[in-house]
């Protein structure tokens, strides 16, 4: 997928979710399963897993210079998606960083609005690489291990559907 194809994406299923989280009633929002998160937390672990890798992408000479290059084909969405479904069924989950508080309701629009910030952000600083720096930089995932950019861009699109699925799944019980 090409770049603005995939930043489009990317911001198409945050913002599917988001619409999703603030159409909930107060009700569906505060609903919780026994070591389920709420729609809420659902909301801040997207945040708060959007957000480093926003601070990261900032500079790409950074990127370079922290975490270098990689000389292997770009896996396809397809193959991010399962390598992630493999790393969830062998046990994996967010670590503390990624973990969300309680999320009171009156934290809704303020939590959606710094959503909608943070992935113009992205956005913006996804303009300085190029396509092919997409499939040679590499970043770090804490569950996936090295990623190129491209990789991590197809892992947050599907990790905010993954999450807004699993909302979903929530509240219907």
């Amino acid at each position: 997928m090409e770049k603005n194809a995939l930043i489009a994406k990317v911001q198409d299923n945050h913002n599917a979710f988001v619409a999703y989280i603030n159409a909930l009633t107060e009700a569906e929002f505060m609903h919780s399963l026994p070591t389920k998160w709420t729609a809420g937390q659902q909301l801040e672990h997207i945040l708060k897993s959007l957000k480093p890798l926003v601070k990261v992408l900032a500079s790409k000479e950074g990127v370079a210079e922290r975490f270098g290059t990689i000389d292997r084909p770009t896996q396809s969405y397809e193959q991010v998606v399962e390598a992630y479904n493999q790393a969830l069924a062998k046990g994996g989950e967010a670590s503390p960083p990624f973990l969300p508080e309680a999320v009171a309701l009156d934290r809704k629009d303020a939590l959606s609005q710094h959503l909608a910030e943070t992935l113009q952000l992205l956005a913006q600083h996804l303009e300085a690489y190029s396509e092919n720096e997409l499939d040679t930089l590499v970043v770090p995932h804490p569950l996936l291990g090295k990623m190129t950019v491209r990789e991590m861009l197809y892992f947050t699109a599907h990790h905010v559907a993954h999450h807004h699925q699993k909302t979903r799944e929530n509240l219907a019980q």
